[in-house]
């Protein structure tokens, strides 16, 4: 009985079924592991749901962010696009998922493949657009994985413009 007690818990963890718990026998050295094992599920439960919970708001972040943000698996290969890179690019996310960056013939994702990461650069596009583009990484599972962000900057520019010449008007019309 204690060993196949034994067994089954050592199958739900490796199965990763953390809500498989024990009551105890009455017997103490028994009851001790079984203290253990029902300790270790709970904390791993706790953990998973804490995990799925931020994984969740991450989503969600990503998702809402202003922030154009195209996310490579280990391979380089696209994994996920935020809808507002999707906008960005004009493209649609059938046409970006699971592919690398050099198989999709836009001329910003041109320029993300020569990024580094923790480089940013500024593309302009026939001259009239203009996007920061940055490349970052993070570690998953021991390893770097690599996500690209693009913020469309031709709006900054010409409100920037905007209040450049608003400001020699005024100098200007001061002057006469």
């Amino acid at each position: 009985q204690p060993l196949r007690t034994l067994l089954q818990g050592i199958h739900a963890i490796t199965d990763k079924d953390f809500t498989v718990k024990f009551i105890p026998t009455g017997r103490f050295e028994m009851d001790q592991l079984i203290g253990v094992y029902n300790r270790m599920i709970d904390s791993l439960r706790a953990e998973r749901k804490m995990q799925e919970e931020q994984h969740l708001f991450l989503e969600k972040l990503i998702n809402t962010s202003p922030t154009g943000i195209i996310i490579l698996d280990f391979d380089h290969q696209i994994t996920s696009v935020n809808p507002r890179a999707l906008g960005l690019l004009g493209l649609k996310e059938k046409d970006l998922v699971r592919k690398p960056l050099h198989a999709i013939s836009h001329p910003i994702l041109k320029d993300l493949q020569t990024l580094t990461p923790g480089e940013s650069r500024t593309v302009s596009i026939s001259g009239k657009e203009s996007y920061k583009c940055q490349m970052s990484s993070f570690i998953d599972r021991g390893f770097p994985r690599f996500f690209m962000m693009i913020e469309e900057m031709s709006a900054e520019i010409l409100m920037a413009e905007k209040k450049a010449y608003g400001k020699v008007i005024r100098m200007m019309a001061h002057e006469v």
